[in-house]
């Protein structure tokens, strides 16, 4: 008997080194007895671990896509992006901040820190000692059944050494500790190791995603807690069985999506509507004219028409007041909350603007890329599309905008958080932010704090409704209209005024002289002629002007840029 089930486990040991596809059918409490994070996990995948600790989801940094500085310069290569070492309207940064033991005003021991929805078991990520970041990685939260493992069920203790760990809340805790975070409900970890799947469900990414900045819709907008339970009322997607990962493509735990301010994308995979549907979706009498809108509108502005359905969301964040919240018995910053909001549009290429943590803040009227410039000169922006109508790459799409009053050194200029944890516990905001200021620059504050309102722009790509509740041709193109065309940059409603002209550059950058003509000094049979250019001879494309090409050819020993016909040219 003894030998057959020896047989039994080094059979099952086998399939599951070598065998990826059985992992989901696996009953892993064969296999462990003690579950501490991917310390578990570690002998039989390896790769997987490894693929994880480089994954933007564990290092909260990564390389920036698409992004550039108020000077409209690329972003730095060498300074990453991310919750790390970034700045946001919500918590500020999350790096003095990550995880902590709070005592609230009914003398418990609460859990407090971004690291809450780390995939980790409580270490910050370590760039320097990865054999600690393999054993550091939570393979449960996102693996197991979330019914029976979840970050609700974990726990936060703290050893003798001060050291914090973030845990299983399990009946019975190896770590020796001297104070540990209250928890209501514990975990199963025979079930949990039972439940292990291959890929991770809406719920799994959702626990986190769905309450980010704090709290239950506090971030996103569109992505709300009914869409763990009930998402056919608020996303037709999610509604019929869609799965976040169907539309953000993984691969080796890398997974794709960036939005306006989340400012990287690991995977050279864009998540967009027409990975799904054509470009030509609209049928019936008005599908040609809809259909032609792709042009210059996205999908999301006409299928997301509001935001924050069923829970409300924070749309301003004061941090210069605390307020006392009765159910946690803790403070938070003042909060202004918004439900059924309706976005706003801006042009947007995929090309974002970002306010670098590091340097002194741009306030607007020094910022071309604010969309709002002209109406808040002395607001700060964070985050923003890059974009307009003469930019042929540039589509309305619709937007969450949040802002936040925030503190800015007097000396330096530059953005700074507050100690959080304080401000939760005691109210006291200029204690929070004086211990925030000597842990982030080192130095005692000694000037009073400056004040200044900070905002961003968010993209809205869930709550996505049905044609039958999208916005139809008169939510537009009426008196009451929800586009301020004069805003996006037209003259008026383009029924009457026509729509956006842009010049396109083509995508040929080289042309060859079909027939003899002339290269002119202007755009002009009139002008002076530069030089003769004879059939075969190459071109270099530089701009486009009316009927002419402004080229680039050689022509002997001499270089000349002048203008052709583009009839002349093929």
């Amino acid at each position: 008997m003894r030998r057959k089930s020896l047989i039994f486990l080094l059979l099952a040991a086998f399939v599951l080194l070598f065998s990826g596809t059985a992992l989901a059918a696996m009953d892993h409490s064969l296999f462990i007895q003690k579950y501490e994070g991917s310390k578990s996990c570690l002998p039989c995948h390896p790769k997987q671990v490894n693929d994880v600790i480089h994954s933007d989801h564990y290092t909260w940094q990564s390389k920036a896509v698409n992004l550039i500085d108020a000077a409209g310069k690329p972003w730095p290569a060498d300074k990453p992006v991310g919750k790390l070492g970034g700045l946001n309207d919500f918590c500020i940064t999350p790096d003095i901040n990550f995880l902590g033991i709070l005592v609230n005003k009914n003398g418990a021991n609460v859990k407090g820190g971004c690291g809450q929805c780390h995939v980790g078991m409580g270490s910050r990520p370590d760039k320097i000692d990865e054999a600690k970041d393999k054993e550091n990685v939570d393979c449960l939260i996102c693996h197991a059944d979330y019914s029976v493992y979840n970050r609700n069920l974990k726990t936060i203790v703290q050893d003798a050494y001060g050291n914090l760990y973030y845990i299983p809340n399990t009946s019975v805790i190896d770590i020796a500790y001297v104070k540990k975070a209250n928890v209501s409900g514990t975990v199963d970890i025979t079930a949990a190791l039972k439940s292990i799947k291959k890929t991770p469900d809406n719920k799994n990414c959702l626990q986190c995603h769905a309450f980010a900045g704090g709290g239950p819709n506090n971030k996103r907008g569109d992505l709300e807690p009914i869409h763990m339970t009930d998402p056919a009322k608020v996303d037709v997607h999610m509604g019929k069985g869609v799965k976040c990962i169907d539309c953000h493509k993984t691969e080796n735990h890398k997974i794709a999506g960036r939005g306006v301010d989340l400012r990287t994308n690991e995977l050279n995979y864009n998540v967009r509507c027409e990975n799904c549907h054509t470009t030509s979706v609209h049928k019936g009498p008005l599908g040609a004219t809809l259909n032609n809108h792709i042009k210059s509108i996205d999908c999301t502005t006409c299928h997301v028409t509001e935001y924050a359905i069923t829970q409300s969301t924070d749309v301003f964040r004061d941090w210069s007041q605390a307020e006392y919240n009765s159910v946690t018995a803790l403070y938070e910053p003042k909060i202004e909350r918004g439900q059924n909001l309706k976005p706003v549009y801006l042009w947007w290429n995929g090309l974002s603007y970002a306010q670098q943590t590091n340097v002194p803040a741009v306030f607007n009227k020094d910022n071309k890329y604010a969309p709002n410039k002209t109406t808040k000169p002395d607001y700060v922006t964070l985050f923003a599309p890059v974009g307009s109508i003469n930019d042929p790459k540039a589509k309305i799409y619709p937007f969450r905008y949040h802002y936040a009053y925030m503190p800015l050194d007097p000396v330096t200029g530059k953005f700074f958080p507050a100690k959080a944890g304080y401000v939760f516990m005691t109210g006291d905001v200029l204690g929070g932010f004086t211990k925030g200021y000597k842990e982030w620059f080192g130095v005692d504050l000694v000037s009073p704090v400056k004040w200044v309102y900070a905002e961003r722009y968010m993209g809205l790509y869930h709550e996505v409704k049905p044609a039958s509740e999208a916005l139809s041709c008169t939510s537009c193109h009426s008196n009451r209209g929800i586009l301020n065309w004069k805003a996006l940059g037209y003259k008026g409603d383009p029924i009457i005024y026509g729509a956006r002209k842009v010049a396109t550059t083509p995508s040929v950058k080289t042309y060859t002289v079909t027939k003899t003509t002339y290269l002119y000094q202007t755009a002009s049979t009139k002008a002076k002629k530069l030089t003769t250019l004879k059939a075969g001879t190459k071109v270099t494309y530089v701009s486009a002007s009316g009927n002419y090409y402004k080229v680039q050819v050689k022509v002997g020993t001499k270089t000349y840029t002048g203008y052709v016909l583009k009839s002349y040219l093929k």
